[in-house]
């Protein structure tokens, strides 16, 4: 049993109401209740999708697994193109392989927003870290509500069954982020429970091990592993079998993001499982 007293401490007590979503917690719904299994993605560039959809071959759509499109306020079964640009893919398309191998009679949906080179410092800086509330926060959740009632107005109750988070790298540049790290990184599971009312697993991916990309990228990895081993529901993630682009030290090739995604999904969906 992993001990919340601590990380709980650093961040304040929270507390859950189920209002319209799941819990995330495996609750037995109606059987005649329409459930949208809901994947939340969040981050920085490696969770946006900076892999080349030409160094894979890119799975046929499927309508299980549908990611949503904030700029049109709708879904689409996932493909490669929701990355960076259309030539360029993120976990997503992993993440529903994986999920229609493991889960294939239900119904996801993925809800993603994530931004390249930001913070948790002051980014993605969280309403318990006090201080002003960073714009990736406010866009992530923003993005996430509107997508979840755009779940609602197509008939289904959403049950968030787990978030993937792929960041850390522009806290490990400098010292004063990276000691932060695992209280600020603390504040943001909580918050972003609370905002979603969902106690859903949380999935970290270990940040790239270079250290002369990032000269404090150990004290943000043992912040990682910190944040996991306190916090019920929350689970590190051993990114150390990927490959990053020859020519790009910072971002997974084509190869490793599809298997970043397939990791991400093993682990949430062994727990929701």
């Amino acid at each position: 049993m992993k001990k919340t007293a601590a990380a709980l401490a650093l961040a304040g007590t929270v507390l859950f109401t189920g209002i319209g979503l799941g819990t995330g917690l495996g609750v037995k719904a109606d059987t005649q209740e329409k459930i949208a299994r809901v994947w939340l993605i969040g981050g920085q560039s490696n969770a946006h999708g900076i892999s080349k959809a030409s160094e894979i071959e890119a799975p046929e759509p499927d309508e299980r697994v549908k990611i949503y499109r904030p700029q049109s306020d709708d879904f689409a079964p996932v493909t490669v193109g929701y990355g960076y640009d259309a030539t360029r893919f993120g976990p997503e398309v992993g993440m529903a392989q994986k999920l229609i191998e493991t889960m294939p009679d239900e119904e996801h949906f993925i809800l993603k927003y994530a931004w390249g080179d930001t913070d948790l410092y002051a980014d993605w800086r969280s309403p318990s870290m006090g201080g002003e509330i960073g714009i990736r926060y406010q866009e992530f959740v923003r993005t996430v509500k509107d997508g979840l009632s755009a779940i609602a107005e197509l008939g289904y109750t959403a049950d968030i069954c787990g978030m993937a988070w792929m960041q850390g790298e522009r806290d490990a540049m400098l010292k004063v982020r990276a000691d932060a790290y695992a209280e600020n990184l603390v504040s943001l599971i909580c918050d972003f429970r609370n905002e979603f009312q969902a106690e859903f697993p949380f999935c970290i991916g270990k940040i790239n091990e270079d250290f002369n990309l990032m000269p404090e990228h150990r004290t943000v990895i043992r912040a990682q592993q910190a944040v996991a081993n306190a916090m019920e529901r929350v689970y590190f993630l051993d990114t150390s079998d990927l490959a990053v682009m020859p020519s790009d030290p910072w971002h997974y090739d084509g190869e490793s993001m599809l298997k970043l995604g397939n990791k991400f999904a093993m682990v949430l969906t062994r727990i929701k499982l």
